[in-house]
């Protein structure tokens, strides 16, 4: 039985990706999709891994929550109170109506610490969940969309309630048809499946109860059948049983009838022994089938079940940080917890279990999840995509591919400064910081002596907007170098400035358009930082408003790019190490920072809060001299890999 079945949706991720790994990290069973063998299918697979689970962890976004797919798992996990929703995005109004009560974790801002208070509360219901025994699904919400070409089959279930409830469009059935005039007009039916419920010692027809999950069921009472839920405030809908055979029982709806014609009702064929049922409103009979699955009984597991274990050897790696446990299973205590990367020395594998027996401290016995770990050697580096940050006051790093693109002016009728559009090709990956440097940054610095507080205000120039997580601001290109100076000697790690030719690249992750996310002005605010609505600065953006009006905003607080970067347009100019050439006429092919031109004046690439649409593209350039310092002008780092 899987743990944790993990939902989410497929736009997010990579940036849901270290939620899933981190939740393996405390040893639990995680399905989250990546691993179809050919010849399944998604529908039959994931409806078997959401029935299975003990937890249902959805991760709301600003894409999940527009996603049926998500929505349809939460409603399961839902119904069978073991919902676990986690927000990556500030959407609480965002969220669908039916799931707002219950308590969202807010890991909007989580960076991966264990010590983080959200997290801890996450690790907690998780646990909660997996050591409570399985519950079947009895209960009752009503969906809340229809089906569509291609959905799922609880979709099909909500489209035939929907027909029920709102009453519209009913065609009727004539009550005095026998069993053999019905029989005799059957459609063939369809490959669909509602099994019966009922535990095996539950053999009688007349006590037996089919359910129709998650949404409701068909349940005997007295002399009549009584369907679940009711079919408005406080009724339930009554059928009367007409007739029976060997292998159905069909009912008719006692008050669904139509004005005038009193002898028309609605006729339901229940499947004795489990299968598909079926209604019709038509006469002639036309039986139109709808199917769900139910749920599989899970019988709570002992605390401390019995294992075996074979003897094995080998060595292995954890591929993160891993909890050793008295015992393999979650429900057993934590002894002591690995670093990601550490050496495990094998004695056994316990039979029929994805755990190992690993030799612990002072040679006592302990186990680890087969999850965390893997054959290989740590790698000497990071990997592609990989974040990363070297010390607790260091800005945090993602690690980009190397490739080609072309710079300038994809788009044409801009800047002449940014002519002509040339080639460039970056040989080797490296990493860039993934938002501005902060003013928490950049004040670590002033505290160990490698920066200066000095500022157009004497006081470190925040303008009164906050420091903390905004962008510093207010340096100058030569203030920024002691920054890197001292970050470089505090991790013995090369960092830098990026070149200009690396910012666009980063920017662009593969666009060729205005934006890294497309051209249009109207989704502008859900990226960026600018003139806009909200603020009263000349050619704002009319269309949308990003919500900070005349200030920073606290770094994040937009959506990021392909490479999970932020702010790459707006927020604050960025300095760049390349000196100042009025058009890109003999610029580097390569990655390189352009050393030559005009080297009292640097690059500033991105725009700002207080700039229009058309200088917050990719390709927009500025300048400004180095020992200058502006409200609007800050920057983030890159790294050499080792």
């Amino acid at each position: 039985m899987t743990d944790i079945f993990f939902s989410y949706s497929r736009e997010d991720k990579d940036r849901v990706a270290f939620i899933a790994a981190a939740l393996e990290a405390e040893g639990y069973d995680l399905w989250w999709d990546t691993d179809i063998a050919p010849g399944e299918t998604y529908r039959g697979v994931t409806q078997a891994k959401l029935r299975a689970a003990k937890c249902v962890v959805v991760v709301w976004s600003q894409t999940s929550v527009n996603s049926r797919w998500v929505i349809g798992e939460a409603e399961e996990g839902l119904h069978r109170d073991i919902l676990l929703p986690i927000m990556i995005d500030d959407i609480v109004r965002d969220i669908p109506i039916d799931f707002r009560s219950v308590q969202v974790a807010n890991l909007t801002r989580w960076k991966g610490e264990r010590s983080d208070h959200e997290w801890k509360k996450v690790l907690a219901s998780v646990k909660r969940f997996v050591e409570q025994p399985a519950k079947p699904t009895q209960t009752y919400r009503k969906p809340k969309r229809s089906s569509t070409s291609g959905g799922r089959a609880m979709t099909a279930l909500a489209l035939f309630l929907g027909i029920m409830l709102s009453g519209i469009g009913f065609l009727y059935w004539s009550a005095t048809q026998s069993p053999e005039q019905i029989a005799a007009r059957e459609e063939p039916p369809q490959e669909k499946t509602l099994s019966r419920a009922g535990s095996d010692e539950d053999a009688t027809q007349d006590s037996a109860t089919v359910f129709i999950t998650p949404s409701g069921s068909f349940r005997k009472e007295g002399d009549r059948w009584v369907e679940y839920p009711p079919y408005a405030e406080g009724q339930h809908n009554t059928f009367e049983e007409i007739a029976r055979d060997n292998e159905y029982i069909y009912l008719k709806d006692a008050r669904r009838t139509k004005a005038g014609e009193p002898g028309n009702h609605m006729l339901v064929r229940i499947p004795i022994n489990g299968g598909e049922v079926q209604w019709s409103y038509e006469n002639p009979i036309v039986w139109t089938s709808f199917s769900v699955a139910r749920p599989e009984v899970e019988k709570p597991e002992p605390s401390a079940p019995a294992f075996t274990v074979t003897a094995t050897s080998g060595t292995r790696y954890t591929t993160g940080e891993a909890n050793v446990r008295a015992g393999p299973g979650v429900e057993y205590d934590v002894v002591t917890r690995l670093d990601a990367n550490a050496e495990v020395t094998l004695t056994g594998k316990v039979d029929g279990m994805n755990w190992y027996r690993v030799r612990g401290t002072g040679g006592a016995e302990a186990y680890v999840s087969g999850n965390l770990l893997t054959d290989s050697p740590p790698s000497t580096g990071p990997d592609i995509g990989e974040k990363f940050r070297d010390c607790t006051d260091c800005p945090d790093m993602v690690v980009v591919p190397a490739g080609s693109f072309r710079m300038g002016d994809l788009n044409g009728g801009f800047d002449v400064d940014e002519k002509p559009v040339h080639t460039v090709t970056i040989a080797e990956p490296f990493a860039v910081g993934r938002f501005e440097v902060t003013w928490a940054e950049w004040e670590a610095c002033i505290r160990d002596g490698g920066c200066s507080n000095s500022g157009p205000d004497g006081d470190g120039g925040d303008k009164g907007w906050g420091k903390g997580k905004r962008p510093v601001i207010n340096v100058s290109w030569e203030d920024v170098q002691s920054y890197i100076g001292w970050l470089s000697r505090k991790t013995s790690k090369n960092y830098r400035l990026l070149s200009e030719v690396e910012w666009e690249y980063v920017t662009r992750a593969g666009s060729t358009t205005k934006y890294h996310f497309g051209n249009s002005e109207s989704s502008l605010c859900r990226y960026a930082n600018g003139a806009d609505i909200s603020s009263n600065y000349s050619g704002r953006n009319t269309s949308c408003s990003d919500g900070y009006g005349e200030q920073t905003a606290p770094v994040g607080s937009f959506q990021p790019n392909a490479f999970g970067i932020y702010d790459m347009h707006g927020n604050v100019w960025e300095w760049v190490q390349d000196c100042w050439n009025d058009s890109y006429a003999g610029a580097p092919s390569s990655g390189r920072a352009w050393e030559a031109g005009d080297c009292s004046r640097r690059v500033l690439r991105g725009g700002s809060l207080n700039n229009r649409p058309r200088d917050l593209r990719s390709a927009i350039r500025n300048w400004s001299y180095l020992s200058k310092r502006g409200a609007v002008a800050g920057f983030r780092v890159s790294r050499t890999l080792d």
